[in-house]
């Protein structure tokens, strides 16, 4: 009988021990899987975010040329005020020197002055 008792004690244990491998074994490649997700993940993450990065660039970039052009413009935008506030004040100057009243001769937004 004790031979047969051994021989029970040896098969529950031969199942408990296979079972316990089976869990672990199982614990471990969950653990692995999570691992290679959270990696991909991660891998995905730095590829938006260095995506991202290329496309700040890419729009200051852009920006720092679109106010170069506005900066371009508004010196355009002078330069034509300023020759335009001369050549104004010059024909007020000649109306005046001439004995004409630039109010008389000039449209009434241009005969205020200068």
């Amino acid at each position: 009988m004790s031979n047969w008792q051994d021989v029970g004690v040896a098969l529950i244990s031969a199942l408990t021990g296979g079972g316990f491998i089976k869990l672990m074994e199982s614990w471990l490649t969950r653990n692995k899987q999570k691992t290679e997700q959270d990696k991909q993940f991660r891998d995905e993450l730095r590829g938006e975010a260095e995506s991202l990065r290329k496309q700040i660039e890419g729009l200051k970039a852009e920006l720092k040329l679109a106010e170069k052009e506005l900066d371009d413009f508004k010196e355009k935008y002078w330069k034509v005020y300023t020759e335009y506030k001369q050549f104004r004040f010059s024909v007020y100057a000649i109306l005046l020197a001439n004995g004409l009243d630039p109010k008389q001769v000039l449209p009434p937004d241009e005969a205020q002055g200068v």
